[in-house]
């Protein structure tokens, strides 16, 4: 009998030719793909890819499981993943995990997972596909660094900032300021003493000018810094910062809610705290365009709350996430920076007419002590 198979060998031509093809495809593949049980983890097949990530050869890996090279700080995620998977209860999952190479080094990999279906049977299998990430964790580590680096600068360079304007305050009060004092006593001691000189149009104008220059080296000094926070503290400075407030807007509301004084701050918190503090009612001031403030300010499980809470004009917490604020600048970016540089973070809660409510969060032992 001779039967005609010309069209079952070209059929089979065919998928031999696929075969040939998606072996090339997984052997010459850019990531590493394997084959893994699904029950006891060990590898079935995998392409030289994968076999290059780990450092073993394609006989070695087949002796292992995934369990024996992964890092045991990741193991358990990656198992509970795969229990998932097993349960049906994901189709597939993603994770960043370590694994041990041959040579002791620890590489990180992506990791993507998902259930090889075979017709009528359970995914005891899946295939599992890992890019290696090692170079792109290394900069994120750095970059990570750097960022703290650059808070701890910013943290320093505030206090040195603040060294600076207490120097140039106490030169202007204890050296000009008393200076002028004397002059202005000298001149009232010498028209008292030739009462022809008090009528002068030039004496007026002499005394005239050093009240006016003596007023305005008293505001530069309390401008540059707040004699209360080195004399009574972080809870008094802010209160006349609140007083400052209050006189300037008569109509605005001012409620602090303090129910318990401060404990004693570092420097470095108090300075970086009332700065903050500082330029948090200045935005107020200038864009909340609110008619009510509260503050809260508490001490919970060893950490300082401070909290304001206005019914202004408000804005779209997205901006803030850019680094903008609603007028543009950096205020709050700069902000929450200064806050994780002694340990703190920053909360916002804000939208269009809804007003807006940012709380601070600040360990009390987050920093060393620096002396102002």
């Amino acid at each position: 009998m001779i039967r005609d198979i010309t069209d079952r060998k070209r059929a089979e031509e065919v998928i031999r030719e696929g075969e040939r093809r998606f072996q090339a495809i997984y052997d010459q593949a850019p990531t590493g793909i394997a084959v893994i049980d699904s029950l006891s983890g060990q590898f079935k097949n995998i392409n030289q890819r994968y076999c290059d990530i780990v450092g073993y050869s394609q006989e070695e890996m087949l002796g292992q499981t995934f369990q024996d090279i992964t890092c045991p700080e990741d193991l358990k995620a990656d198992l509970d993943n795969m229990k998932r998977l097993l349960e049906g209860k994901a189709e597939t999952f993603q994770m960043e995990k370590r694994y041990f190479r041959k040579d002791g080094k620890i590489i990180w990999v992506n990791l993507t997972c998902v259930p090889l279906w075979l017709e009528r049977t359970d995914p005891r299998m899946h295939i599992a596909i890992v890019e290696d990430i090692t170079e792109r964790k290394k900069i994120e580590e750095q970059m990570r660094e750097q960022r703290t680096l650059l808070r701890t600068l910013a943290v320093e360079v505030s206090v040195a900032e603040e060294r600076e304007r207490r120097r140039i305050a106490m030169v202007l009060h204890d050296d000009i300021g008393q200076s002028l004092a004397i002059l202005k006593l000298k001149l009232g001691s010498l028209m008292k003493l030739h009462p022809a000189v008090k009528k002068t149009a030039a004496a007026v104008e002499i005394n005239d000018l050093l009240a006016h220059i003596f007023s305005t080296t008293r505001t530069l000094t309390f401008g540059l810094v707040s004699p209360l926070l080195y004399e009574l503290g972080l809870s008094e400075a802010i209160r006349n910062l609140v007083e400052q407030m209050e006189g300037r807007h008569p109509e605005m509301s001012i409620r602090v809610e303090m129910r318990q004084e401060l404990p004693t701050l570092t420097d470095e918190v108090s300075i970086i705290l009332f700065r903050i503090f500082r330029e948090l009612l200045f935005n107020i001031e200038k864009h909340a365009q609110a008619r009510n403030v509260i503050i809260k300010i508490q001490v919970a499980d060893n950490q300082l709350h401070l909290n304001l809470i206005d019914d202004g004009v408000g804005f779209k917490t997205a901006e803030t996430e850019k680094g903008f604020t609603a007028t543009g600048g950096f205020g709050l970016f700069s902000i929450e920076e200064q806050l994780k540089g002694i340990g703190g973070d920053l909360t916002i809660d804000s939208s269009p007419g809804k007003g807006t409510h940012i709380g601070l969060r600040v360990p009390l032992s987050s920093s060393k002590h620096n002396s102002i």
